[in-house]
């Protein structure tokens, strides 16, 4: 499996449709993911109480649809945002699945239609921070939506052609490995790597330190804590510039890290080792 040629084909779609998109395996789990970033809708919505399972469990119901029929299909999620999952088929079984999120159709007051339903499911959001980010998808007529459906479709079909999928199947702990490394700058949470893989936290730590012989969180710390180490040796970006490249959103946090890793502050660990 290419999975870094399956990360470019998602990458070239989002250029041209803005769309969050994912390939999933026969089983559910995710290969490659792209997505806008980390404040974007649905990263804003799964950050409430409970909502990363109601995503969960939508996307399985339409997922075995699809299994079942054999068939693509284009439905609305709890949120109210139109959804596409598009079988890739070799011979007469799945071998994966495109899902992408398409976004709202532009009917009159869609915007507070999305609103309504978001909060009904998660009301500890706020409605000024959840707003913005439903006005900030794509908002398309519905023969736009029909023709980036057929895009979809399209894409599945090269991929049904091509043999980037033919080989044997990633494990979950190789799976974990590579969504690790293309998300090190976003907030990365258990339950946030469990969704995207469409598995429970325990399968994944279970399959993950059994695999490795480390824990997910420690392997994400180990892998921040390198990728810091070369920006701030390669580099002369504020530590607050490295501390947001590696995923810390407090620059504070991301020193203390970096000396309980590493026994110095990055600065005085930049100076030490950085070529003149």
């Amino acid at each position: 499996m290419d999975i870094q040629k399956l990360d470019r084909i998602l990458k070239d779609f989002y250029l041209i449709s803005g769309m969050e998109t994912s390939i999933l395996d026969a089983d559910f789990h995710s290969i490659v993911v792209c997505r806008p970033s980390d404040e974007d809708f649905c990263s804003a919505f799964h950050r409430a109480p409970g909502a990363l399972d109601i995503c969960k469990a939508s996307d399985i119901e339409h997922l075995n649809i699809v299994r079942s029929s054999l068939e693509p299909s284009i439905y609305t999620c709890p949120c109210g945002i139109t959804e596409v999952i598009v079988p890739i088929i070799k011979g007469d079984s799945i071998t994966a699945y495109l899902i992408s999120s398409v976004g709202i159709e532009d009917l009159p007051e869609c915007d507070i239609q999305v609103l309504k339903k978001t909060l009904s499911l998660a009301p500890r959001l706020k409605e000024e921070s959840i707003l913005p980010r439903i006005k900030e998808l794509n908002h398309l007529p519905g023969e736009k939506i029909n023709a980036y459906y057929n895009m979809l479709k399209m894409v599945a079909e090269h991929l049904s052609n091509d043999d980037t999928l033919s080989s044997d199947s990633e494990s979950i702990g190789r799976l974990v490995k590579y969504y690790i490394k293309n998300n090190l700058s976003r907030k990365l949470t258990l339950a946030d790597i469990a969704w995207n893989l469409h598995c429970s936290t325990v399968t994944l730590t279970e399959h993950f330190k059994a695999e490795f012989g480390i824990t997910i969180m420690d392997y994400v710390t180990k892998k921040r804590m390198d990728l810091s180490e070369k920006i701030l040796i390669a580099t002369d970006e504020p530590l607050r510039e490295v501390a947001s490249r590696v995923g810390f959103s407090d620059v504070e946090y991301f020193s203390r890290t970096f000396k309980r890793y590493h026994g110095v502050s990055p600065a005085a660990w930049r100076k030490a080792n950085k070529q003149v």
